[in-house]
């Protein structure tokens, strides 16, 4: 009697990101450029749109020194970039903003924007996209994670990069990613497959935690929680 053949193991397929929630959150990050005192260099780095009265996510190191809390320029200059609803071309300063709070410990600033680039008043609609945001908690090791930001490399657009939940160092308030982190990604987005914004990349321009290959560290957004709901509840009060 011939064996019985075993039963052939299906690989499961993943679900991709759906393309409109992949371009909401693309055209939902931004870019900050801060201008550093007495150095003829910018700090630059990413943010996610929390609000449509521009409220930003970001890292603190992107604006300022996480351990002295002192601002890179004592003007509070903040420059947000936003890019073209095409997303092929590189993202153009049209706003001003300025740091609303800060969290050292955790790395995460909260900015909102006040004036257009040339310093004017905000118009009543600022055109802006809004990310939406997940629950950190429910990330799993496996779990699909992508980086959204402006690291630089090959150009100023937007860049995404597409990588898993790699494990977690729940003690230091860290999700661990094999997606690809660089310079400029810091303050920008780590999103789930459903692109919703659930941790902020923020390991590549961190000079005390570094880890070697490709393992970067992204901090989870609900660790943020007391920024966003500061974010919003400014927006609702109008002020």
């Amino acid at each position: 009697m011939p064996p019985t053949p075993s039963p052939t193991l299906e690989e499961p397929t993943p679900t991709p990101l759906p393309s409109e929630a992949l371009n909401r959150a693309l055209l939902a990050t931004v870019q900050i450029i801060v201008p550093v005192d007495r150095e003829s260099r910018s700090s630059a780095g990413s943010g996610s749109v929390l609000t449509e009265e521009g409220h930003i996510l970001t890292n603190f190191h992107v604006v300022g020194n996480p351990d002295t809390g002192q601002l890179y320029n004592r003007r509070g200059l903040i420059y947000v970039a936003v890019s073209p609803s095409n997303l092929r071309d590189p993202p153009q300063v049209e706003y001003v903003a300025e740091l609303m709070q800060g969290d050292q410990v955790m790395d995460l600033a909260l900015i909102k924007i006040i004036a257009t680039q040339d310093g004017r008043g905000l118009p009543a609609n600022l055109n802006l996209t809004t990310m939406p945001v997940g629950d950190s908690d429910t990330v799993e090791i496996g779990d699909e994670l992508s980086i959204i930001g402006f690291p630089g490399l090959g150009g100023a657009t937007v860049t995404f990069t597409k990588g898993s939940v790699a494990g977690f160092l729940t003690d230091e308030g860290w999700i661990k990613t094999d997606a690809e982190i660089n310079p400029g990604n810091s303050g920008g987005a780590a999103i789930n497959r459903d692109g919703q914004l659930v941790g902020i990349p923020s390991a590549a321009a961190t000079e005390t935690v570094r880890l070697p290959g490709k393992i970067g560290l992204v901090r989870p957004v609900n660790l943020a929680q007391p920024l966003i709901e500061l974010a919003l509840t400014d927006a609702r009060e109008g002020r």
